[in-house]
């Protein structure tokens, strides 16, 4: 069994003209939000062997924002695959980890983050994956490789700001 943590990047802002969305920065509820995020990780989610993050500065801003607060991990990777990516291409990024590789946190972007778990974990429609909302899922797996014909996954929990 290997365990998958995926994260949606924090609320970001569109109110800057001349920036591509590739370099949208958080907002400030989606700064506000991180502390609270932030601690809901630490207590309740396991320590990832390795962090695979978009490289689009939202992404980053969350990540970072999160680690400053005590966060703990093994190895932070930023991947330009990882931004706005599909459930295909995502297979392809996890199935590269090696063995030894337990828990892996990834954070993104939707609908792709979405995509992913409604296929893995077979949720049904949650494409309203909200942006700082973070899903714990068991993959019935033991090797990365195994990704792509992984089924009888489970979501064990699912968590975002309004929530608390």
């Amino acid at each position: 069994m290997k365990r998958l943590i995926l994260i949606r990047h924090a609320k970001s802002d569109w109110s800057q003209e001349g920036l591509t969305d590739h370099e949208r920065v958080l907002n400030v509820r989606g700064k506000r939000d991180i502390p609270i995020m932030a601690s809901i990780l630490i207590q309740k989610y396991p320590t990832p062997d390795i962090i695979l993050c978009s490289d689009a500065v939202r992404t980053k801003e969350t990540i970072e924002g999160i680690i400053k607060l005590g966060f703990k991990y093994k190895e932070l990777v930023y991947s330009h695959k990882l931004y706005l990516t599909s459930v295909e291409k995502i297979e392809m990024e996890l199935s590269s980890l090696p063995s030894h590789v337990e828990t892996v946190m990834l954070c993104g972007h939707n609908p792709g983050l979405s995509d992913f778990l409604i296929t893995m974990c077979n949720t049904g429609d949650i494409r309203g994956f909200p942006t700082l909302g973070i899903a714990l899922m068991v993959l019935n797996i033991d090797e990365w490789t195994d990704i792509f014909s992984a089924k009888g996954n489970k979501l064990v929990r699912f968590d975002y700001p309004k929530k608390k």
